[in-house]
């Protein structure tokens, strides 16, 4: 039954327009968060972290537009950049 309800769903023009649009959302959510967090913990800017948090928000906005648009690609190395930042820098 659930196999029977997809093939409708695939050509649909809001499941189309859904998978174009979430991938970018789900990127400005987690930029938001981090650039929230960054400016907002308890000991005010810490601009160390903001400088992490810019290149880690670039290195992920590269990859995404070289990597032929691939979601997880993109946010795994932007967290990996921003955490390996943060720890080692």
């Amino acid at each position: 039954m659930p196999f029977a309800v997809l093939k409708p769903l695939r050509e649909s023009r809001l499941v189309l327009a859904l998978g174009l649009w979430m991938p970018v959302g789900i990127l400005g959510i987690l930029a938001a968060s981090t650039w929230a967090g960054t400016f907002t913990g308890d000991a005010g800017i810490h601009w160390t972290t903001a400088a992490h948090a810019a290149l880690a928000a670039v290195v992920t906005i590269a990859v995404h537009l070289l990597c032929g648009r691939r979601t997880l690609l993109s946010i795994g190395l932007g967290t990996l950049t921003f955490v390996l930042l943060v720890n080692l820098l």
